[in-house]
């Protein structure tokens, strides 16, 4: 018998930056294999555009408000939301490489990992 594969929740937190958030989003929403779900937390928005980017263009995934400011409140938020075995926090101005949600899903099928994280690489240096 296989082991069920573990479920990878994204969680992305943001606050008023709707054109970072997009870019962030597109390239997590095309991993493959898809991650088990994306929450966008959107902390203490001052407008809606977040709101509507992700309803509007990206009803897969699911949005929810933390109105406390604070990028601790968002997290726990994100913490509180998600579903999956493993939570997997990708900045807004980030943008995820390709078969990222499945290396991290790899890495966690051992038991002895409790934690993981990337490389970090800047985009561009402008």
């Amino acid at each position: 018998m296989t082991e069920p594969r573990l479920r990878v929740s994204i969680a992305i937190c943001t606050h008023d930056r709707p054109a970072l958030l997009a870019r962030a989003l597109d390239s997590v929403v095309g991993q493959a294999p898809p991650a088990h779900e994306v929450v966008v937390v959107d902390n203490a928005p001052g407008a809606d555009a977040t709101r509507i980017l992700v309803e509007r263009q990206l009803p897969a995934v699911r949005y929810t408000v933390e109105p406390i400011p604070g990028l601790d409140f968002a997290r726990n938020r994100a913490l509180a939301e998600a579903t999956g075995e493993i939570v997997a926090f990708l900045d807004d101005d980030a943008v995820a490489a390709p078969g990222w949600a499945e290396a991290l899903r790899r890495n966690f099928a051992d038991p002895r990992v409790a934690v993981c994280t990337g490389r970090v690489e800047p985009l561009s240096l402008e």
